[in-house]
């Protein structure tokens, strides 16, 4: 049943969007790398995300999403597993910078998921400090920036898993537009 719900969890989470992999998927998304080697078969271009020099089933977008979900689950650790349940804030520093925390997120806590709370403006007003809980002000560009460099820092992890970004749900009233992904309105 818990596996049942976590390989559930993880389908959802990996793939609730534009759907590409659907058993023998013929057309070539495109692939962009940053950080890993990219594999060739044939024609086609994936993504080495475990930097093993092997196409695995979770790596071929060719394959169906329930062999995709089930082996990457068997390849993860309890950590990671336990790292892609959980949420956090995850702010950019002054200018968009990476931060320590940013790092630590992804590197030693394995986590996958994030809240964005900086608060988004045409022109920045530059805090030593930033915010607190909402994070400096940051501009379009450097936000991302920011989001890249998160990118590329999950793509460095031992299974590549990419780092998702969602808005706060508003189960509250709230006068403060930084509960969530923020833009400058007006």
């Amino acid at each position: 049943m818990l596996k049942n719900l976590f390989n559930s969890f993880i389908f959802t989470l990996l793939f609730a969007g534009k759907i590409i992999a659907q058993k023998s998927n013929t057309y070539q998304p495109v692939i962009e790398n940053r950080v890993v080697n990219l594999l060739h078969e044939k024609q086609f271009h994936f993504k080495d995300l475990n930097k093993n020099n092997i196409l695995d089933v979770y790596e071929d977008w060719r394959k169906p999403l329930d062999l995709r979900v089930a082996n990457l689950v068997s390849l993860m650790t309890l950590e990671e597993k336990v790292g892609m349940l959980l949420i956090n804030t995850l702010n950019a520093g002054e200018k968009g910078k990476m931060t320590d925390a940013a790092v630590d997120l992804i590197e030693k806590q394995k986590m996958t998921r994030f809240v964005f709370r900086n608060t988004i403006k045409s022109n920045p007003v530059s805090t030593v400090s930033g915010n607190g809980f909402a994070g400096a002000q940051i501009s379009p560009f450097e936000a991302a920036q920011f989001m890249n460099a998160v990118q590329e820092l999950s793509e460095r992890t031992r299974l590549g898993i990419p780092a998702l970004f969602k808005s706060n749900s508003r189960n509250h009233i709230e006068f403060d537009a930084r509960a969530g992904i923020n833009v400058e309105s007006g």
